[in-house]
């Protein structure tokens, strides 16, 4: 029991010790040598100065390590020596010590055993020492069996790799020497000597060795073929390189043709990797001729060839095809790299998803949207510390497709959001979609949602816009106070001024959220009689979103409403009330939630008739449009229309995109064809504008979809 007990103190007696790396002793060099004796270990000396920085990073990122600890504690007697002071000046003469930081391996006789100079990672500071344990490693045995003449050709290896790490780079360069001048052609190209190849620092694509192997290549594949082939191809991908990535080219007196030599070359090795090899030569000569077509169709011919981690080759020509390539090459160049990136993973794929979003914003006019996930924008969003842009549409929404066509192409609109923000859109009926409409309260289309980094909502707004109302409202979002998230939580603790309130509000009705209801009838309740004919909360009544849901309110307008004409004004009470009927009057034809009765109708054909608006036979026209979609049936619905919009409705007043979902559902092939004539007529009698470019483009998306 007692042993057991003294050798588990022991062992954690050792553990303790070795998770704090090396132990050094405060010892001389004689009492080093004295415990190294007792305990049978050799000592093991840091020969370092206070100046020397490579000593300081041993210090403090090897020395102390967990792994260099276990180690060390069980072999060696350890010890550290200033060289310029005190004992150190002493063993520095002893021991020929001129470099900084040296590390020695000594013998319990005092003598050196083997010597490593300079700093080294962890895991290979522990190999180059533990080479020093082993008489056919160690340095001094290795000296003394060449000096004698019976070092062996197979331990010049041993000899050389110790001489370079003792940094006697000049003797191991000369050992070098001699042992290829003693090997005959057969031997060099046996397994025994790969090392001579294997080691990048002696052989260089100049140096005598590479070329003896180059020349040789049918005797070294007997090593195995796959080793040679892996072998030349990253021997000479720093080359390929340099003529993909536009160096080569860039060096004064590079001429073209030096690729077509390499590429000669290669043809001759007969190699598994020369294909891959010599289409990346094939794409480096195509950006040395700055040639952007030939460049794109190799993309598309190497991607399917290169291994993920050589996918970045696929960059080289991108400079190039930016430049001087059109967009379409740019954008083909684009569609090889997204399919890189779909099997790319960790750095790769960040890099080609960093390059894919800075060079898609050239490829297009307008904005420049990801292709990607939302948790992917997310991660760019944070690496650039951009706000999210989010256009959140469905298929079937009109004011969508016209934003994506004429607004989101237009070119002062794309410098604002892709200088501003990372861009995606997502149809929120599809994939991740749904949860995301869910998550940040998307109700109506299109709604355009400016995400922070950390996923939380900053700032919404809806509906169509045209590209300067567009930009001035989406960089309303850019300004912190306007956060919809910020103002919610506030609400949510209970403030219920009259100014907060107001704020909140118009911040909803603008980002088209469906709390702006709430809290705007909350905003009513404390407001006086003279605030509510104030001009300054008209704003809550001349909206879209009060249309669906204000009836009482309306109806308090219109009972009050020569007040209002005397505080707000006739032209201004008159377009909002305007907008009401005529809204009220597409939400019944198109939602079942809104319909409209045959009596509503009627009421509100003689609140109309009443007021006398300006655009009276505008809005009844609208009305017996509701009152014919109530029949459901579209073949009245569609003749009906075609009246309308043959001179009851100027073509600039027929609402013709926003009846076209209720004209079109379920029509047959007939009646859509009746509504696409209603549309090309009525562009015959537009003058050019951009609503009549909308228009257009609208009428090309809907029917060609079918």
């Amino acid at each position: 029991m007692r042993t057991l007990t003294i050798f588990i103190f022991s062992l954690l007696f050792f553990c303790v010790a070795a998770q704090e790396g090396i132990k050094f002793e405060n010892l001389s060099f004689n009492e080093a040598l004295t415990k190294a004796k007792e305990d049978k270990k050799a000592v093991f000396i840091d020969c370092f100065t206070e100046w020397c920085g490579p000593c300081k990073t041993m210090d403090k990122e090897v020395f102390p390590q967990l792994e260099t600890g276990k180690y060390f504690a069980p072999r060696f007697v350890s010890v550290k020596f200033d060289m310029e002071k005190g004992e150190g000046v002493e063993l520095a003469k002893k021991f020929g010590v001129t470099k900084f930081p040296t590390f020695l391996i000594i013998s319990p006789n005092g003598e050196e055993l083997h010597r490593v100079v300079g700093s080294s990672k962890t895991e290979d500071f522990i190999k180059k020492i533990d080479r020093g344990l082993d008489k056919t490693t160690a340095l001094t045995n290795l000296d003394q069996l060449y000096k004698s003449g019976k070092l062996e050709n197979k331990h010049y290896v041993n000899y050389q790799i110790a001489l370079s790490n003792a940094s006697r780079k000049d003797e191991a360069d000369k050992l070098l020497t001699e042992l290829w001048g003693k090997l005959s052609d057969e031997e060099k190209s046996q397994p025994e000597y790969w090392w001579i190849y294997d080691n990048p620092k002696i052989a260089t694509l100049q140096s005598p060795y590479f070329q003896f192997l180059e020349n040789n290549l049918s005797a070294f594949k007997k090593q195995g073929e796959e080793k040679i082939s892996k072998y030349m191809y990253e021997k000479y991908l720093p080359v390929i390189d340099s003529y993909v990535y536009g160096y080569a080219s860039e060096q004064e007196g590079f001429e073209c043709a030096e690729i077509d030599r390499l590429m000669e070359k290669i043809n001759t090795w007969n190699i598994s990797d020369g294909n891959v090899m010599w289409n990346m030569c094939r794409l480096g000569k195509a950006r040395c001729e700055g040639n952007t077509s030939k460049a794109v169709t190799i993309m598309e011919e190497l991607q399917p060839q290169l291994s993920p981690d050589k996918y970045s080759r696929l960059l080289g020509p991108l400079e190039l095809i930016s430049k001087k390539g059109t967009k379409d090459e740019l954008i083909a160049a684009i569609k090889v790299l997204e399919k890189a990136r779909a099997t790319a993973t960790g750095k790769g794929k960040e890099l080609l998803t960093s390059y894919i979003s800075t060079y898609r914003k050239l490829s297009v006019t307008g904005i420049s949207f990801e292709n990607m996930s939302f948790n992917e924008v997310l991660e760019i969003a944070k690496k650039e510390n951009k706000l999210i842009f989010m256009d959140a549409y469905t298929s079937w929404c009109g004011p969508c497709k016209q934003m994506a066509q004429t607004v989101f192409t237009n070119e002062k609109v794309g410098d604002f959001f892709n200088k501003n923000f990372i861009n995606v859109k997502i149809d929120m009926e599809k994939g991740e979609g749904p949860d995301l409409a869910k998550k940040y309260g998307v109700t109506a289309y299109p709604t355009y949602l400016l995400i922070r980094p950390d996923g939380i909502l900053q700032y919404s707004a809806y509906g169509f816009m045209e590209p300067d109302k567009f930009i001035k409202t989406i960089s309303e979002g850019l300004d912190t106070k306007n956060s919809i998230n910020v103002q919610k939580m506030k609400y949510e603790a209970g403030n219920r001024t009259k100014e907060f309130l107001t704020l909140y509000s118009i911040l909803l009705f603008k980002s088209g959220h469906p709390e702006a209801y709430k809290v705007s009838k909350d905003l009513l309740q404390y407001l006086n009689k003279r605030e509510k004919f104030s001009p300054e909360y008209w704003y809550i009544y001349d909206n879209v979103l009060a249309v669906k849901d204000f009836e009482k309110e309306y109806e308090f307008v219109l009972k009050n409403i020569d007040k209002y004409y005397e505080n707000i004004g006739h032209e201004r009470v008159d377009s909002t009330l305007s907008m009401m009927y005529r809204l009220k009057a597409l939400y019944s034809i198109n939602h079942e939630q809104y319909r409209l009765t045959n009596e509503k109708i009627a009421l509100m054909e003689k609140e109309i008739t009443e007021l006398d608006f300006s655009d009276k036979h505008m809005l009844l026209a609208f009305m017996r449009l509701a009152k014919v979609a109530l029949t459901k049936n579209k073949d009245l619905f569609l003749k009906a229309a075609e009246e309308e919009s043959s001179g009851r409705l100027s073509a600039e007043t027929f609402p013709y995109m926003d009846l076209t979902e209720f004209a079109l559902q379920e029509a047959n092939k007939g009646q859509r064809e009746r509504w696409k004539n209603i549309g090309q007529k009525l562009l015959l009698q537009m003058e050019q504008s951009f609503k009549k470019s909308q228009l257009q483009g609208f009428i090309s998306n809907v029917f060609a979809e079918k």
